[in-house]
């Protein structure tokens, strides 16, 4: 999740009275309070009037998914973001798009397309840009992230255009950060302009090899793009071996913490 303004003492007061029947235990109370730093504050509310127990009970598969990520246990991971997500939608029946659900659903998108089902991973990224846009359109940052993790989606299910629409945008909004990683976006831009040549070199060889037999367009085409794709592929590779946690916050935008 984005960091948002810190959370007061004020939050921590109303959760521990309104929600007095189950006692935190000290690391417990350091999650929560670490969560909720990172939701934005108009969202706040709806997770401090949650019953604590439920809450952990739902946010807790969360942090297993990410564990079970990190460790490549994509199937694992998948199983248990969907469990979060049913558990939250049911304590959130009418904040169906809360920003908690954001840090869910790319971790999700993230097992999807590891697991090579590329198009529930591009629409379950498009859930996570559409949230970040309602929650917090100002955070370069987070949007420029989403808009690469999609850019990478549509990389791999070979819709090329969409790539390289989301990879520009990619790069407009990480221009407009406090602090742009030159270095990263740089790299970015290499990118788009493989990515460039590749969409043109595919139309160009469409075009060339309109009146040829089958097996002259193919091996036309092998030669005229694989080099490119290889080439736009392991550029991708660079910058997405900078990222720990399967976003580009941390290589393409220079920030103070996760």
């Amino acid at each position: 999740m984005g960091c948002c303004e810190s959370s007061s003492d004020g939050d921590m007061s109303i959760f521990f009275n309104t929600n007095n029947s189950w006692i935190l235990t000290p690391d417990k109370t350091k999650v929560f309070r670490q969560t909720l730093n990172q939701i934005p504050v108009p969202c706040r509310q709806a997770i401090i009037n949650l019953p604590v127990r439920d809450f952990f009970n739902a946010y807790e598969k969360h942090l297993l998914a990410n564990y079970h990520a990190k460790e490549r246990h994509f199937g694992r991971a998948l199983a248990l973001e969907k469990f979060a997500i049913r558990d939250f939608l049911v304590l959130l029946p009418e904040h169906q798009d809360h920003f908690i659900f954001a840090d869910i659903y790319r971790t999700l998108s993230k097992c999807l397309l590891e697991m090579g089902l590329i198009l529930p991973a591009i629409e379950t990224s498009q859930k996570t840009l559409d949230i970040l846009l309602k929650h917090i359109p100002s955070n370069n940052e987070a949007i420029s992230t989403q808009y690469f993790n999609l850019a990478i989606c549509y990389l791999n299910s070979g819709i090329y255009n969409e790539s390289w629409q989301y990879l520009s945008k990619t790069i407009v909004i990480a221009r407009h950060s406090n602090v742009p990683n030159l270095e990263n976006l740089d790299i970015l831009e290499t990118t788009l302009y493989l990515l460039t040549q590749l969409i043109m070199a595919r139309v160009l060889n469409s075009t060339a090899t309109s009146n040829r037999n089958d097996n002259e367009q193919e091996a036309s085409h092998a030669i005229i793009t694989e080099p490119n794709q290889a080439e736009c592929e392991h550029s991708l590779d660079q910058q997405t071996e900078l990222s720990d946690n399967d976003t580009i916050t941390n290589h393409v935008l220079q920030h103070d913490e996760e």
